[in-house]
């Protein structure tokens, strides 16, 4: 049995009940944003850098929301608690909300604010050997300076990773040959 409590616009729901609907354009087109926060003794560490980060893209992308930044650290921590996770991380995950089919924004649109929390993963390795990735990332892609939660350049490079490269983190150039992240990092 599921245990796993999220927080939802304001409402802690066990994560088994969520109700996500299928017109959210997060989930139909990747119209959202996520940051990845670590969780040290059920407290979000950098937890202003991120929010500040997701809101800098949220006004750039304009997707509302006028959630408090405050009360959202505080609603994590206590989601944390509920889940009984003192070292670990957490998502915050940030979508437009509900609309139409296609592409046009609506000029009103109600966002979701999804905060969800990890128990830690278990070291997998000792080491880390960079492999040169085949992902390129567009820089004159504005895109590619937010956390969008279309991060399909990562899943890919992770995939192609896991299919045999050599190495086991990824390294992303740009599209003209400068260093871009990291996989994960």
């Amino acid at each position: 049995m599921n245990n796993e409590m999220v927080w939802l616009n304001g409402q802690f729901v066990a994560a088994d009940k969520l109700y996500w609907p299928l017109d959210d354009r997060g989930l139909a087109l990747g119209d959202g944003l996520f940051e990845t926060v670590r969780l040290v003794s059920g407290k979000p560490r950098l937890f202003g850098e991120h929010w500040a980060r997701l809101q800098y893209a949220a006004k750039a992308l304009a997707i509302g929301g006028g959630f408090a930044g405050k009360q959202v650290e505080t609603n994590l921590i206590e989601l944390a608690q509920q889940n009984n996770i003192k070292d670990g991380s957490a998502r915050i995950l940030l979508s437009r909300g509900q609309g139409p089919r296609g592409l046009d924004v609506p000029a009103k649109a109600d966002p979701y604010l999804l905060l969800r929390t990890f128990a830690p993963r278990p070291p997998t390795r000792t080491t880390t050997k960079l492999a040169l990735s085949k992902v390129r990332r567009c820089a004159s892609n504005p895109l590619s300076q937010y956390k969008t939660i279309s991060h399909l350049d990562m899943v890919m490079s992770r995939q192609w990773l896991m299919d045999g490269a050599k190495g086991n983190e990824s390294l992303l150039l740009d599209t003209r040959g400068y260093v871009s992240c990291a996989g994960v990092a």
